[in-house]
């Protein structure tokens, strides 16, 4: 009998282990997704490094492989299509999907993201397009990630398109386990009002958070303006703010403003502010990381943008004008805090008609200044243009730039103006860093202007 009630127990236990594992394992991975206009799209690989590939761990082998054997492997087996390869500077996540469809029906497109099974935060998405050219029935598809939520063991690849309202809607998923899971011990934040320097500029946190947010103003009663910050589902990609105070030994001769930043996370994410606005004590930036994690760490990339020294100017003064619908190369070269710079033309062109709403930087007046890589250090700004032999201030209305060089353009330049004089400031950046909290912002936001 008593035999009898072990088996019994024994099956009980093991009846009931079963129940939890369906309740609570992760669902079994969906490998195919049919879209709208009944083509499919499957999951054929993950790959996680910085060398990838469509195939298996046989298809990295493939290319080491004699040409003249290898074309009589895929006579013999059938298969003509070589595996894709892909090479990534840094480790990345790497999705594979096969488009399986119809050749020659309309295009369409769609976008990708990875997220914590279930979750509504992701990173940034991925553009797909579904296409397929003449006598194609299949194409592969590598959509890269270089971040993801590390230390979740199951991942999910959503597949996104636009609604009738414009606005990005979940059409079906692929769930995977985490190629690499990451159990890095985990960052503790700072609290806000913690102090850096650096050099002898004093930088302290005043606020940071995180979130799918819009921001809008209001007026106290006392007239001030405040920025307010809500939670949004109209926005699809997740920004972050930050407000500082600087604190410099030389006061208000000079002032500081931030102009980038980047966060980086324990897991060994890492993204920089490629969307960033306001040249300030404050900024918002996306895209943001993952707020699963307690801390963040963020580097705020800081400049002067007034009070340089005379060591500090790059000029070039009374340079020519030339006639207007002409170019010039003037050829002028200086050398400031050890950085060549080049003013190697000037193009002049009629007044573009107020009238008109757009227009091409070519179509407008402008210069180009060429200098040595500037890497992620220095930094050369614009500080005034002065049209001679009038002394009036010239003001831009567009520019551009790279680690190499600079242009600005101009509506109208008068016609009276026969001679110009620049001035641009050179300097080494300031890098400041901070453990924060992501602070994600569920409810109203107020900063004070």
């Amino acid at each position: 009998m008593k035999k009898i009630f072990l088996a019994l127990g024994f099956i009980a236990v093991l009846l009931a282990g079963i129940i939890v594992y369906k309740e609570f394992a992760p669902k079994p991975p969906n490998t195919s997704i049919t879209l709208s206009d009944g083509s499919k799209l499957n999951l054929i690989g993950i790959t996680v490094g910085t060398n990838h590939t469509s195939r298996s761990d046989l298809g990295r082998l493939l290319p080491l492989v004699p040409k003249p054997i290898l074309d009589k492997f895929r006579q013999w087996t059938g298969n003509n299509r070589p595996p894709q390869i892909l090479n990534t500077a840094e480790t990345n996540l790497v999705v594979w999907l096969e488009h399986i469809g119809f050749p020659n029906t309309p295009s369409s497109s769609g976008s990708v993201v990875i997220r914590k099974p279930g979750s509504k935060r992701a990173g940034p998405d991925q553009h797909i397009g579904f296409w397929l050219g003449a006598g194609m029935s299949n194409r592969t598809h590598s959509v890269s990630f270089r971040n993801w939520p590390r230390r979740e063991p199951w991942l999910e690849c959503a597949l996104l398109a636009r609604n009738a309202n414009y606005e990005n809607e979940v059409v079906d998923s692929f769930r995977f386990r985490n190629p690499l899971l990451t159990t890095a011990p985990a960052w503790q934040p700072s609290p806000i009002g913690v102090q850096t320097n650096a050099g002898d500029l004093t930088v302290t946190l005043l606020e940071f958070a995180s979130g799918n947010i819009e921001k809008d103003y209001r007026r106290t009663e006392d007239g001030k303006r405040q920025s307010v910050y809500r939670p949004s589902k109209a926005v699809e990609s997740p920004k972050a703010i930050v407000r500082v105070d600087f604190d410099s030994p030389r006061g208000t001769n000079e002032s500081w403003v931030m102009y980038n930043a980047d966060l980086s996370d324990a897991t060994g994410n890492k993204v920089g502010a490629s969307s960033r606005s306001g040249m300030t004590d404050s900024m918002e930036f996306s895209p943001v990381l993952w707020p699963s994690e307690s801390a963040w760490k963020l580097r705020l990339h800081t400049k002067r943008k007034t009070g340089f020294a005379a060591d500090e100017l790059l000029t070039f003064t009374n340079v020519p004008l030339p006639e207007i619908g002409t170019t010039n190369a003037p050829k002028l070269t200086n050398i400031v805090m050890g950085i060549e710079s080049r003013l190697v033309e000037f193009r002049r062109l009629p007044p573009m008609d107020k009238e008109r709403r757009s227009w091409s930087s070519r179509e407008l007046s402008g210069f180009k200044l060429e200098h040595d890589d500037l890497g992620e250090t220095n930094q050369i700004d614009l500080v005034s243009l002065t049209l001679q032999p009038s002394g009036e201030e010239l003001r831009n209305n567009g520019s551009g730039w790279s680690n190499d060089y600079h242009e600005y353009h101009f509506e109208s330049i008068p016609t009276n103006a026969t001679h110009i004089d620049l001035v641009f400031s050179v300097q080494k950046a300031r890098f400041v860093e901070f453990l924060v909290s992501p602070n994600w912002i569920t409810n109203e936001y107020v900063i004070p202007e």
